[in-house]
């Protein structure tokens, strides 16, 4: 981006996420602030008929490169990380202390209103000092346990450019969202 300080990334996966990282200093990626994007449904263009939504941006952690580096280096898994539990009832939800994410793993697909789509649900708790590392090394699912959007499939790409008389812009594509983006508020 024109600040040389903000960079947007995705990735191509079910339940993806939209991040920015806004560097300490500009011209220097070695430590910042990771942000999720966090959607919500408004209304319906007028012109165009399709919705429109809010963006949020929900602060996920703030890392330095060296500190990073040390934690993958240092034997960090997902279970160094996260508290795992099995979500319980009709329809299944996740025990107290335990946040809900919206995550593939096959392990507890919930059939859709009968129509056959899946979604899923993996309930999660973050182990005391591991917020840094679950947020910039398992960022998809703490993401979604602190409530941003992850509800995109097929993200070609996160494209910024700057237009003179515009400022900023960016460019970004999705051939899928489900669950409550397709949810419009009046």
């Amino acid at each position: 981006m024109p600040d040389n300080k903000t960079v947007y990334g995705t990735d191509d996966h079910p339940n993806g996420v939209l991040v920015k990282f806004v560097a300490d200093k500009a011209g220097d990626l070695s430590s910042g602030t990771l942000f999720a994007a966090k959607y919500t449904a408004q209304r319906l263009d007028n012109v165009t008929g399709k919705p429109t939504w809010d963006v949020k941006w929900i602060p996920l952690g703030k890392g330095q490169q060296d500190s990073l580096d040390g934690l993958a280096r240092g034997g960090l898994t997902f279970a160094s990380m996260f508290d795992v539990a099995q979500p319980t009832g009709s329809p299944l939800k996740c025990p107290a202390g335990y946040t809900p994410t919206n995550h593939v793993n096959d392990i507890y697909a919930i059939k859709k209103n009968g129509t056959g789509d899946k979604y899923y649900i993996e309930c999660l708790r973050v182990k005391k000092g591991m917020e840094t590392a679950a947020a910039f090394f398992e960022t998809r699912r703490y993401a979604s346990m602190l409530g941003a959007t992850t509800e995109f499939e097929k993200q070609v790409r996160a494209l910024a450019a700057a237009a003179a008389s515009l400022g900023p812009a960016v460019a970004w594509s999705a051939s899928l969202a489900s669950q409550g983006l397709c949810a419009v508020r009046d």
